[in-house]
């Protein structure tokens, strides 16, 4: 069927089928290929596909379109927004085939069947210990690192900074002070007061 202008008023479906299948057969040749020929023009970093470039443009310009209707919290990409909806709804979609705990990230999961296998792909180049997340790894590091929380009467020193505070209170409470022989803070409190009962 024609209009009066002698075009067709609806384009061929067939035609629509083959546009369709020749966009997507260039985009498989391009993965194929390594090809990216959409190039952002702040970082010059590219894309295998236009819409790949739009949303990484948003770093760039802090456009975040879409839209939690719940809490209202806005996300780059409908990807992030349809995630961040699990915090909302409980949906937990990937399942640990050895212990059935499920869970909202993929990466979750991952990490998660690490403690299945014992594999600890996290190693310290200082010492050589190895873990299954990068994040306790991270933690690991302060063990080495240059300036550590330091206990100045006992000379003793501790991972983290917390521990020292716990260590330090021996200091204010008596009792803890005669029970723990282990730590030379107890000999310079009571060196302490000695000296300032004599003056």
């Amino acid at each position: 069927m024609r209009s009066q202008t002698g075009k067709k008023p609806f384009p061929c479906k067939a035609h629509l089928n083959f546009s369709w299948l020749m966009s997507n057969l260039n985009v498989h040749m391009s993965s194929r290929t390594g090809e990216k020929p959409y190039t952002c023009e702040v970082c010059s970093k590219s894309f295998t596909l236009n819409q790949q470039l739009i949303t990484h443009k948003r770093s760039h310009t802090g456009e975040k379109p879409f839209s939690c209707e719940v809490c209202l919290k806005r996300f780059s990409t409908n990807g992030n927004l349809k995630v961040h909806m699990r915090s909302h709804t409980g949906e937990k979609p990937f399942s640990c085939e050895v212990c059935l705990k499920s869970f909202t990230l993929n990466q979750q999961l991952i990490t998660h069947k690490k403690s299945h296998t014992g594999e600890k792909s996290f190693s310290c180049e200082v010492c050589l210990k190895s873990f299954p997340v990068n994040g306790s790894l991270i933690k690991h590091m302060r063990v080495h690192a240059e300036k550590k929380p330091f206990c100045d009467p006992c000379k003793k020193c501790f991972p983290q900074n917390g521990q020292l505070v716990n260590h330090t209170r021996i200091l204010e409470d008596p009792r803890m002070l005669e029970d723990n022989a282990n730590c030379m803070m107890s000999t310079y409190k009571k060196s302490f007061n000695l000296n300032s009962n004599i003056y």
